[in-house]
């Protein structure tokens, strides 16, 4: 058998599958994504394939859908597959659903300290010798007694609330499949994270932080737009390690630039890499980061390790533990 692994952070991983299948790793040999077409000729003959954000899509799926047993997607995520086309022909999608949420937590309450107390703003000021203000002075806010508004209850919404609630913040939760009797993937109730679930729109209003996690989806795309930014506080920040595009780009550069809200912290982008072009880098009070959020060794490790063990109990004729399958339907009969 053969493995193509185009993801990162495979070079020790890869012993778990050494021993079934030849596998290939191309991270560093690439030095960048592949494209929809490089990847889908590079997967001729290959029975496994392991991709990160490259894209493989309805082509590359199609074309080997004869040889190709299972497709596994180091990340949260897996929009960057065509899962229709993979369940058409019966392909099961290994994906690392919440092994990266202890970091992705961390990463959204240090932002949450970050724009509070300006820390990134005010040290590109000094750095590039454009402060103008007096010495030791820029007025921040503290965090007790504030509201944070958190978009979807999922491990990463609910770590964060668990968090965040230390901090002596309020917090407000919208989730459409969530109520006070919900059992979240934490196993709590929402009210023994001191979570106060509400409609979206009360969230938006109430709230001095909102910050995103909803996966990418036909009724999440563009889900924070110009209405939503408008019925924000004008002192409000917008936090979004989600997808980039939940949040619409557009609407986010006018609410910043118009002062309707009063910044953002962006780690995703609508497209990935942004141009360097984008409009969203001339604010000075949104602080934008590369994809960064899910990424230290400790994550990048476990979510790898997820992803080699479950790829390798597919390719044994095993059925994989169904927490880190995306198409589990496959595996009917």
């Amino acid at each position: 058998m053969k493995i193509l692994i185009t993801a990162p952070g495979f070079e020790d991983i890869s012993r778990i599958l050494e021993d079934i299948a030849d596998v290939e790793l191309t991270y560093s040999k690439m030095g960048r994504l592949y494209t929809e077409e490089e990847l889908t000729e590079a997967l001729d003959g290959y029975d496994a394939v392991i991709v990160w954000i490259d894209p493989l899509k309805e082509k590359g799926i199609e074309a080997h859908k004869n040889h190709l047993k299972v497709i596994g997607v180091p990340r949260a995520g897996y929009d960057n597959v065509d899962i229709e086309s993979a369940s058409k022909y019966k392909i099961p999608i290994i994906y690392a659903s919440g092994a990266n949420a202890e970091a992705v937590t961390d990463f959204v309450i240090a932002s949450i300290y970050n724009l509070a107390r300006n820390i990134s703003k005010t040290n590109f000021l000094l750095r590039t010798n454009q402060w103008k203000e007096r010495w030791a002075w820029s007025i921040g806010f503290g965090l007790r007694g504030r509201t944070l508004g958190i978009i979807g209850l999922g491990n990463i919404g609910c770590r964060v609330a668990l968090q965040a609630s230390s901090l002596e913040l309020k917090i407000l939760g919208y989730d459409h499949h969530a109520t006070d009797d919900t059992i979240t993937p934490l196993g709590m109730f929402p009210k023994e994270m001191s979570i106060e679930l509400t409609d979206l729109e009360t969230l938006l209003t109430k709230s001095d932080y909102v910050s995103v996690h909803v996966p990418l989806t036909k009724d999440t795309n563009g889900m924070i737009g110009y209405n939503q930014f408008n019925k924000m506080k004008k002192n409000a920040f917008l936090i979004n390690t989600s997808r980039g595009g939940i949040v619409d780009e557009g609407a986010l550069y006018d609410a910043v630039k118009n002062k309707k809200i009063a910044g953002a912290a962006i780690d995703v982008f609508e497209k990935e890499p942004p141009d360097m072009d984008n409009p969203i880098f001339k604010l000075d009070n949104i602080v934008a980061t590369p994809h960064i959020a899910w990424c230290t060794e400790d994550s990048i490790k476990r979510v790898n390790t997820i992803i080699a063990k479950e790829v390798r109990r597919i390719l044994e004729g095993k059925k994989p533990n169904l927490r880190y399958i995306a198409n589990p339907y496959v595996f009917d009969k």
